[in-house]
């Protein structure tokens, strides 16, 4: 997921490294061109959030200040130092490329978008392998925070996939040896009013028993 648009990397909306903060996002919101210090202030690719800050920290340079920053720079892989001498802010900023982009934008609930992935409230995170359908399982990343359960695609995403309130719900292990192919030990259900409805199974015994004491806790009222 882009932490940006929060739209869904696939075929058609493909990852990209910004050059300036080093985010993975999509291609839409990596489209603009501004020149890096870094690289001898050639153009590369960089998202949204760095263009605009870049192109503001540009706009408030003096030519001596330009001619400043060169002279703190070594020559390295992106070139010499040479290249950059003369360099005036005018010339940095004719460097800026907005991409003109028409991009869809993905409309969220506010309560998926309330906790991020890796936020450091929450009561635990992990990956869990959810279960899909027999034989299928999904794994995602999971977030318990203020008695809720967040799935995410990855741990680095900005906004949920789906928040689940654990107050009412019971959580049950197994007590056979395998369920749907896997060690029983691993695995556990959550249930409401007796019905199954979630089924998770983990990577140790450990994990497993932190999931279920957390949510456990997580379900009760106070």
């Amino acid at each position: 997921m882009c932490p940006i648009c929060t739209s869904d990397f696939s075929v058609r909306s493909r990852r990209r490294h910004c050059r300036g903060c080093g985010k993975v996002v999509c291609n839409n919101c990596a489209s603009n061109k501004a020149p890096l210090f870094y690289r001898k202030y050639q153009c590369a690719r960089v998202c949204d959030v760095c263009y605009e800050k870049l192109y503001t920290d540009v706009t408030k340079m003096r030519d001596i200040d330009v001619h400043n920053s060169v002279y703190n720079m070594k020559d390295d892989i992106y070139g010499t130092v040479s290249e950059c001498i003369g360099l005036t802010h005018d010339d940095l900023e004719m460097r800026f490329k907005k991409a003109d982009t028409k991009r869809k934008v993905r409309h969220l609930p506010q309560r998926l978008k309330e906790v991020c992935a890796n936020d450091a409230g929450s009561a635990l995170s992990a990956y869990l392998h959810k279960r899909i359908k027999k034989n299928k399982w999904q794994r995602l990343w999971f977030v318990v925070k203020d008695k809720v359960l967040y799935a995410y695609k990855a741990s680095e995403d900005v906004a949920a996939l789906e928040a689940t309130p654990l107050l009412g719900f019971e959580v049950k292990t197994m007590d056979t040896e395998t369920y749907d192919g896997i060690d029983a030990s691993l695995v556990f259900e959550l249930l409401h009013h007796g019905r199954t409805m979630f089924t998770f199974h983990t990577d140790s015994t450990a994990s497993r028993d932190r999931w279920v004491a957390t949510i456990q806790e997580a379900t009760k009222l106070v």
